[in-house]
């Protein structure tokens, strides 16, 4: 029936461990449910962010993770909290460890009482400027904008247990281990942000 091959899951995606002896299965989702696609979304900083799950606003990728045995051809099961989506799965030097990141809290509100006036400045030149969407126009955006893309970088085994946190919440866009595994390069933004308000055109 072609409803069956529709509905069929997806091949997982795999990721080998560095020894090659295990396997990360990265079990898919055929068909997105439509309250996946009719999730609110924040546009902040040219980003669609889903503010429930701190991510990218858009269907889940990956809904699972199992660990494949290459030499019993025996699978387990990673437990992970229900109704989440995983990505950038990476294997630590040693092939014991798995790191996620989850970070919450209060969603900032907006003010009732703007920052000041939109200042924009030209300097009687003509010259074409680069359209950028979804800018930040003020303060609220900004806090936004750092509530939903801060993360914690946390270092979890394979089998869930012995969570460590590794430094503190930022605005993390990549985190790479070192060969040896003793330190984690990580690139992150900072404050101040710059806001639409304050664009000068040239």
């Amino acid at each position: 029936e072609i409803v069956d091959i529709v509905d069929a899951q997806p091949t997982p995606w795999t990721s080998p461990s560095p020894a090659r002896d295990t396997i990360a299965l990265l079990q898919r989702e055929s068909l997105p449910p439509v309250s996946e696609l009719a999730r609110p979304m924040e546009r902040l900083a040219g980003l669609r962010l889903d503010a429930e799950t701190n991510g990218r606003h858009g269907p889940r990728s990956v809904v699972g993770l199992s660990l494949l045995d290459i030499a019993t051809g025996e699978e387990r099961s990673v437990a992970l909290p229900e109704n989440v989506g995983i990505s950038n799965v990476s294997w630590s030097h040693d092939g014991s460890k798995i790191a996620m990141v989850i970070t919450r809290g209060p969603r900032p509100v907006r003010s009732r009482v703007p920052d000041g006036p939109v200042i924009q400045e030209a300097s009687g030149q003509e010259s074409p400027v680069r359209t950028y969407q979804d800018l930040l126009r003020d303060s609220d955006d900004a806090d936004l904008f750092a509530w939903l893309a801060s993360s914690q970088l946390v270092l979890v085994n394979a089998d869930g247990r012995n969570q460590r946190r590794i430094g503190a919440p930022g605005l993390y866009y990549s985190a790479s281990p070192a060969p040896g595994g003793e330190y984690i390069l990580a690139e992150s933004i900072r404050r101040p942000f710059s806001l639409n308000n304050y664009m000068i055109l040239h």
